[in-house]
Parts: structure tokens; sequence; C-alpha cells
């Protein structure tokens, strides 16, 4: 498993990062929800190997944790 996340790691982050601070439009957000999408990854490994499109995949997830972080800061003002 920890091969499998590194090369997501290595192969994803840096468009990943990029496309989350488009977003939140912050530093320190972002690396708090890229931080919690690898965790994603990590739990759920074994549906994100039988992804048929790993990018879509992935930038699902980046999709629904950046959804709720916004729900998240929404909900605490």
């Amino acid at each position: 498993m920890t091969s499998e996340v590194t090369t997501i790691w290595k192969d994803f982050h840096k468009d990943l990062k990029g496309f989350i601070l488009n977003k939140t439009k912050n530093a320190t957000d972002t690396d708090d929800i890229l931080q919690e999408v690898f965790i994603k990854i990590i739990y759920h490994a074994d549906k994100v190997n039988q992804a048929e499109n790993l990018r879509q995949y992935l930038y699902g997830i980046v999709r629904n944790t950046v959804n709720d972080y916004f729900i998240k800061t929404k909900n605490c003002k």
C-alpha cells in the first residue's frame, strides 16, 4: 500500500495542491486539505487501486474534500 501512495504522491501532489489552492486561496488551508485527501487515499486504498481513471478518481476526492472544507468554514461563522 505505501508504495502506491508514494507513487500517487510523486505523480499527483503538485497538481492536486495547485487545484486546491486555486479554490481556497489560502496556503495553510490548502496544505490541510491536501493532507486530508491523502488520509482518504490511504484509508480507501483498495477503491483507489480499482479506479479505472486514477486522475479522475483523485480529483473527485479533492472536490469532495474542498466542498466539505467550505461547508465546515461556512458553518463556523
